[in-house]
């Protein structure tokens, strides 16, 4: 029964339990007839949420509280429903009016400046928020969420160094391990630095962040991006080399990076090689990696690539069709037309997909742009792409090395 109901329904029919816990607490049942000791308004607001007339029965909830300023509870709970309608200035309202109560409790003042700064945040007014989060990392009720809070904050003004101190806080209440997330802060202050045209900067920022997580590919791609940018093709070829061994995921933005050193180096047959190892390492994973890799780069159409890419096609029943359209033939030429037929077919179809919310989208993130968790971006499988998942089904945990924005 429940679970076809509205979550927004659901969380007026929790007000409402709240409203008449309340009333049975401050007045008791009385006698036992029939409505004595409750509130009248609060039978006809149960009537409005069962008959699924929400708006009517919150604005009856709302002259209840306002009728009895002493239940802090329903008013926590108005405010946490007006903000989830989108309604901010009213949860804003509610909570500014409850802090300003002299004879508050000192955990409900607390709690009433979280939910304001909750407020605020939603209102998109971060540095009301971090002033309202900073005065409450000291209470320990609220230390944790807050200093969250403020990670999100930090993140999203792109204060590294200001998420980076409240990481480290973090890590050492939460007892959890965030050295992965510290060294990707690391990692957008080295670009910021490269882009600054200080590559001195860059360098020991990216030994920073490999230094937090040992295993950190991103701070692996732009020290190699350094090397190349410097002049050391050897070693950033070596560097992306090393880098496709350990994940071949990575092939989507490594392998148009080591295709261009190597093009440069006029070692064009060294890039054979390295797909050809990359595909015996990988195996059947290896080579869907590099089939989104050339789909989404014509740069590296190559003899090497087209073969690893037809061969991954013929195993995909979803291109079956697309195959007899070229008559059975199987010469380069032909491969090409599979590539262009394929790449039309698979036109403004999104590419890749967050593990942990859903978000897809054309580009690769190390952030997803929607839920903001890290590392959980991964390319959609090219057949996947021709049917679609649902946009609320969840893709299944994935590696958190993932490809950067190209």
């Amino acid at each position: 029964m429940f679970a076809e109901l509205s979550p927004l329904l659901l969380i007026a029919l929790a007000l409402a339990l709240v409203l008449l816990l309340v009333l049975i607490l401050r007045h008791g049942f009385g006698s036992r007839r029939r409505g004595d000791g409750l509130h009248p308004d609060y039978l006809k607001g149960l009537n409005y949420l069962l008959n699924e007339e929400t708006d009517r029965a919150i604005d009856l909830f709302v002259r209840m509280a306002e009728l009895d300023s002493e239940t802090v509870e329903t008013h926590f709970a108005l405010g946490s429903l007006f903000r989830r309608r989108g309604e901010v200035d009213r949860a804003i309202r509610i909570h500014q009016n409850l802090i300003a109560r002299p004879n508050l409790a000192r955990d409900q003042r607390q709690q009433a400046l979280f939910a304001l700064g909750e407020d605020y945040m939603r209102a998109g007014l971060q540095d009301r928020a971090e002033h309202l989060f900073q005065d409450l990392v000291d209470a320990a009720r609220f230390r944790r969420r807050a200093l969250e809070q403020l990670a999100s904050i930090y993140e999203q003004q792109k204060g590294w160094d200001e998420a980076i101190t409240v990481r480290k806080r973090l890590q050492v209440i939460r007892g959890g391990d965030d050295r992965h997330i510290i060294a990707h802060y690391l990692c957008e202050q080295a670009e910021a630095a490269g882009l600054a045209r200080d590559p001195r900067t860059a360098r020991t920022l990216l030994r920073k962040a490999t230094s937090q997580d040992r295993d950190s590919l991103r701070a692996q791609i732009l020290l190699a991006g350094l090397s190349e940018s410097e002049g050391d093709d050897e070693g950033a070829m070596r560097a992306y080399r090393r880098i496709l061994e350990q994940d071949s995921s990575l092939a989507v933005l490594v392998l148009p990076k080591l295709r261009r050193v190597l093009r440069g180096a006029g070692r064009a047959e060294v890039f054979t090689e390295a797909v050809l190892a990359m595909e015996k390492a990988g195996g059947a994973a290896a080579r869907a990696h590099i089939a989104l890799a050339l789909v989404l780069n014509p740069e590296l159409e190559e003899p090497v690539t087209l073969r690893i890419f037809r061969g991954w096609v013929e195993g995909e029943a979803a291109f079956a069709g697309t195959l007899r359209l070229l008559d059975g033939r199987n010469d380069e030429a032909s491969d090409r037309r599979l590539l262009d037929a394929v790449r039309g077919l698979l036109d403004g179809r999104p590419r890749f997909r967050c593990g942990e919310c859903g978000f897809a989208g054309h580009v690769h993130y190390w952030q997803c742009p929607s839920c903001k968790s890290w590392d959980r971006t991964q390319g959609i499988s090219l057949a996947g792409g021709l049917f679609p998942e649902p946009e609320d089904k969840r893709v299944p945990s994935l590696s958190r090395r993932v490809a950067d924005r190209p």
